[in-house]
């Protein structure tokens, strides 16, 4: 299960202490599938899925994809349709941008949401993501 710890200055010995958030599911709001609108360059997306899986159609060429990854509403469907984009190659778009497009997708969520209960700040993240 992926998790973020929300106190990473717990000593060792105290990690019972830690409280640990899940990223599956659509109902936690750290996941790609939560339902929480936010903008990017003027286009309004309905969760990070749709942002992540139209970004990846749009990076291989595949408008008609990208079109349908835009009108869904189901986020678990996004992510389907995003399996199917044509041309697509995992080599390519893990070493070209897949990483930055998640990032850029997830900030914009975070930025643009004032719902989060957390100081997402006070997680541990990636150098060179603000």
């Amino acid at each position: 299960m992926a998790y973020i710890r929300r106190h990473h200055h717990h000593r060792r010995h105290h990690h019972h202490h830690q409280r640990f958030f899940s990223f599956f599911g659509y109902k936690s709001e750290f996941s790609n599938f939560y339902l929480a609108s936010f903008s990017v360059e003027g286009i309004t997306y309905d969760c990070v899925e749709q942002f992540y899986q139209r970004e990846k159609a749009l990076f291989f060429d595949d408008s008609a994809q990208a079109s349908l990854i835009y009108a869904e509403e189901i986020p678990a469907e996004m992510k389907q349709l995003g399996k199917a984009v044509q041309n697509f190659n995992r080599g390519t778009w893990r070493s070209s941008c897949c990483l930055d497009v998640m990032y850029k997708g997830v900030w914009a969520k975070v930025r643009f949401q004032s719902y989060t209960r957390y100081n997402i700040t006070s997680f541990c993240l990636p150098a060179g993501v603000s």
